[in-house]
Order: C-alpha cells, then sequence, then structure tokens
C-alpha cells in the first residue's frame, strides 16, 4: 500500500488468500521446504490441453511471486531462516502476453460510438498512444502547440517514481488538442468528463464497456469491436499503425515510453514484417537483375 497502491495491496491480498492453502498459511517460515513449495506450485496446473496449462501455470507464476515476494518482505526485516524458498522457481515460456490489433474500421465505428469528454479522451489515445493514468493526469499547460508535443509523466515501480517525457504530436494531434484546450486554463486538465471533473483511476472502464456495446449494431460484423477489446488496444493501435508507416522503432519506443525491446517482445510477427519492410526499402538492387 505504501509503495505501489491500495488496488495492488488489495489484489495481492485477495490472490495470496485464495490460493495459498491453509496449511501452508499456518506452517512456520523457517519450516517451510522446498518440495512443499514446489508441490503447491504444480498443483496450481490445471490439466487439459495446452493452452489451458499454459494459462494456468503463467497464473501459478504470478501467484508463486507474490508469495515470494511476501516471504522475502518478512525475511528483510523479521526472520534468520535461510530463504529457501528462492530455490523454487516459476515455469519457462508461459508467459503470453495477448495483443489485439484493431482494425482501422473498428477504431472509427468505436470513435463514433463515443460523444463528449468520453470521446476526447479516444481521440487523444488513438492519436498519441498513451496510457490511460499519462492523459488523465496531464494538465492543459503540459499541451505546447508551438512545439507540437505533450508533456505526459508515467508513474513506475515502487515509491511511484515519476518518469516524463515530451511526446512529438502529429498536425493531426495538435489541432484536436488546439480545439479541447481553447477555453481552458493553463492549470486545468488536459482531458475532463463532461460534468468538468478530472479522469479517476479505473473511471473509462463503464463508458469504455458502453461504447464497445454501441458498436455491435453496426451493420458490418467486420467494423465491430471484438468483445474483448480494452481501452489499452488503441496504444497498440498506434504503436502497430506507426511500424506499418515505417517510423524508427527507437522513436516509437520513446515517444510512447517504452522500449525497443518491449515492442519486439510484444508484437512478434508484426515487428518481423517491420524489419522485412524496411530492408526492403533499401532497394540495393534496384534495376538490376539478379542471377544465381
Amino acid at each position: 500500500r505504501l509503495h505501489n497502491s491500495d488496488d495492488a495491496a488489495k489484489r495481492t491480498e485477495q490472490r495470496i488468500n485464495k490460493h495459498v492453502p491453509a496449511d501452508i498459511q499456518r506452517t512456520l517460515v523457517k519450516d517451510l521446504s522446498v518440495n512443499k513449495i514446489t508441490k503447491w506450485r504444480d498443483g496450481m496446473v490445471k490439466q487439459g490441453d495446452d493452452e489451458t496449462m499454459r494459462k494456468s501455470k503463467d497464473s501459478a507464476n504470478r501467484t508463486l511471486a507474490m508469495f515470494k515476494a511476501a516471504l522475502n518482505y518478512a525475511y528483510d526485516r523479521e526472520i534468520t531462516a535461510d530463504p529457501r524458498w528462492n530455490k523454487v522457481k516459476g515455469f519457462a515460456g508461459v508467459t503470453k502476453g495477448k495483443v489485439l490489433l484493431l482494425t482501422d474500421e473498428q477504431i472509427t465505428t468505436l470513435l463514433r460510438a463515443t460523444e463528449g469528454g468520453f470521446h476526447n479522451l479516444c481521440m487523444v489515445a488513438v492519436l498519441t498512444g498513451a496510457r490511460y493514468g499519462e492523459l488523465r493526469e496531464a494538465k492543459v499547460q503540459d499541451f505546447n502547440a508551438k512545439s507540437g508535443t505533450l508533456t505526459l509523466r508515467t508513474r513506475k515501480g515502487r515509491g511511484g517514481v515519476v518518469r516524463e517525457r515530451e511526446a512529438m504530436l502529429s498536425d493531426e494531434a495538435v489541432t484536436f488538442l488546439k480545439q479541447v484546450t481553447k477555453t481552458s486554463l493553463p492549470t486545468a486538465y488536459l482531458l475532463t468528463k463532461d460534468d468538468g471533473t478530472p479522469w479517476g483511476k479505473s473511471h473509462q472502464h463503464r463508458p469504455w464497456k458502453e461504447a464497445v456495446r454501441k458498436t455491435a449494431q453496426s451493420r458490418n460484423k467486420a467494423d465491430r469491436m471484438p468483445a474483448e477489446a480494452v481501452f489499452y488496444d488503441m496504444r497498440h493501435y498506434h504503436i502497430s499503425k506507426a511500424m506499418m508507416a515505417h517510423v524508427p522503432l527507437k522513436l516509437i519506443a520513446d515517444n510512447c515510453g517504452t522500449s525497443t525491446q518491449m515492442i519486439e517482445r510484444t508484437y512478434g510477427k508484426a515487428t518481423e514484417q517491420y524489419k522485412r519492410d524496411m530492408f526492403n526499402s533499401i532497394g540495393l538492387m534496384s534495376g538490376n537483375t539478379l542471377q544465381a
């Protein structure tokens, strides 16, 4: 709670209470054995097809990490026993981030299904690729129309260390933000709800679900938003569009507050195609006939 958030603490507590069995909870830390922890870890794996097992192993890894973090926290302060729990490792190669890449038509249908303050929020998310938390905390004074930039802040890690960056905006984004902020004071929030109050944590969920539901009314099935789509998918859309436009990966990463390594891990085949297109654009033998 002190170093992260109440929500993170609550989720950790709920997961540990749900998955750590009573016999382990009643065991003194000094009596915890590698075998006992390993047996518990393996017991969280659901039997079934490959994907079912992968997902359950991924979930078991998260639970094990939380459990070990709690033990390490106690160990650093109170416990003198050997921290043998660190010898138990998570399952390898089971984490698979699901990336839903939306189409232009789906994004268009979504934006048409939104209005007012939420429409503005979604538009800026699409135009910048920024995270919800970054957008809801941005102020009007963070937008510089002259330089075409938007200062965004991300809280990372324990203690909520703030990392600041200047995101370069497209002309379309600058024009839109000029319209949104034309009557606002510099110290006001950049994006607000219809009643003028700022967006709070998780306040985007309800209007997002409503907008996704509305897209189901589209006559063209391909234009409808997938039911599993989330607000963060607009960030994926922005990054993938930038890649298809052959914007350098380093520039995309810097502008979106991530790393080229994270983009490569997240987008997989899309990154491979991006690199292939970049090399194809060089045209080393352009105009010449290749002969074996």
